[in-house]
């Protein structure tokens, strides 16, 4: 969602500069250059402009989904968590991923903080049954089914908490190096 309103507003400079730089050809003044001309992009809201880099290979997710668990590290896990966004063209890769975050977040439940017990069951329930609509719809992330499974208001309202603990328990070293 950020990432089309950043494009949204860097559409909106563009066609303001665009419209400036037009209305000021009929003046015999000087336009300005581009360095002249003021921006209003958010430098904290330049990332959104990059490109999405390419998802992780499958194994590499299922691994780093095993190692948090194994270590018994809840921010670890949810470092992983958040690189598990499995490449669409790998239907199969998909499947092993959800599968995979599916376990992890059920065996999470014993090394869970006790205050995020409520919020992480509707996270294992949604994920559960998105790894179960992979499984029956050929790995298609696509599938509406999957879809409903992770965008449910409890879904979305838990996500929203556990995000809330990761920012203020996990620390900046953990969110810098993606894990």
């Amino acid at each position: 969602m950020t990432r089309s309103w950043g494009r949204s507003l860097a559409a909106s400079v563009l066609a303001a500069f665009v419209t400036t730089s037009v209305a000021g050809c009929s003046n015999a003044e000087k336009l300005p250059t581009v360095a002249e001309v003021p921006t209003t992009t958010n430098p904290a809201l330049a990332a959104d402009l990059l490109p999405t880099p390419s998802p992780l290979p499958a194994a590499e997710i299922v691994d780093a989904l095993r190692s948090a668990v194994d270590a018994g590290d809840f921010c670890a896990l949810l470092g992983a968590i958040d690189l598990a966004e499995p490449d669409a063209s790998d239907p199969s890769g998909a499947a092993d991923v959800y599968e995979s975050l599916a376990t992890a977040t059920e065996d999470a439940r014993s090394f869970l903080p006790a205050d995020l017990r409520t919020d992480w069951e509707v996270i294992v329930d949604g994920v559960t049954a998105a790894a179960d609509a992979l499984a029956s719809h050929n790995g298609d992330l696509r599938d509406a089914d999957v879809e409903r499974a992770l965008t449910s208001s409890a879904m979305v309202s838990a996500t929203l908490n556990i995000e809330r603990y990761q920012l203020k328990q996990c620390g900046p070293e953990l969110q810098s190096r993606g894990i």
